[in-house]
């Protein structure tokens, strides 16, 4: 017999070597890749999609650089709107909730990691001393942080010549990239809402008004949310490219 603290340490432990035995299970088994390319294309209505989530869930599980698995989010953000669509077509409502809930986790995280992978970023420039603590403090705003952080600078902070411009850019295009990606994403939402959606629902709101409004409220969410990612960005761009004009205006328009 297990004691019980014991029993509740080893449980966690089980189930993820479970889904690590049952992920080794599936590949082994398949042989060949021909299950998963065909779960690929899947909906939640068909025998195959389980697995096709399984397969998403363990290249997430096993892709250890976090924006390589922001990637993966992004595109699995895809394939949930894509799914949507069919639900809608075929009238499954039950499907779209979930398909739409999965959605809101996704850009949550996307959004959270996106934010801390420029920031550290920001700090590796800093750490190597291509930027200074002041302009740091400008494009995160976090002092607290910054202030800890130990800088071996070879450049003064009116500097604006290669390396340190190329870095500053780098930033910027760093920044760039992670917003043009949301926006498609954001983009494909807001497409979302045809002529043909607003018919469906519009029977929905008539048959089932509070399922209608649940669906409604997330897919507000999610535009909101997606709005609000792109803002975030947006403003990282516009430290950035501020950071840049005042160091060319202090450095040779200034008297």
């Amino acid at each position: 017999i297990i004691p019980s603290k014991l029993s509740n340490n080893i449980n966690p432990i089980i189930a993820k070597w479970s889904s690590i035995a049952a992920a080794i299970l599936i590949f082994s088994t398949v042989g060949t890749t021909s299950l998963v390319s065909a779960s690929s294309e899947s909906n939640p209505d068909e025998n195959l999609y389980p697995v096709k989530r399984v397969v998403e869930n363990i290249r997430l599980r096993f892709t250890l650089d976090q924006e390589k698995k922001n990637e993966l989010r992004l595109g699995y953000s895809h394939k949930r709107m894509n799914e949507i669509t069919n639900m809608v077509d075929k009238s499954s409502f039950d499907q779209v909730g979930n398909l739409q809930e999965d959605l809101v986790k996704n850009i949550e995280t996307i959004s959270i990691i996106s934010t801390e992978i420029v920031t550290k970023k920001v700090y590796e420039e800093l750490k190597n001393g291509y930027i200074t603590k002041e302009e740091a403090e400008k494009i995160i705003r976090s002092k607290s942080l910054i202030d800890k952080i130990v800088v071996n600078s070879e450049y003064e902070s009116n500097d604006i010549t290669y390396p340190r411009k190329e870095r500053i850019l780098k930033l910027k295009q760093l920044v760039e990239i992670k917003e043009i990606r949301i926006k498609e994403l954001c983009e494909m939402i807001e497409k979302f809402d045809t002529e043909k959606y607003q018919k469906r629902m519009t029977r929905l709101e008539q048959n089932d008004p509070e399922k209608w409004g649940k669906i409604k409220t997330r897919q507000e969410n999610l535009l909101e949310m997606c709005k609000n990612n792109i803002a975030k960005h947006a403003l990282f761009k516009e430290r950035l490219s501020k950071l840049m004009t005042e160091k060319v205006t202090t450095k040779y328009l200034n008297p």
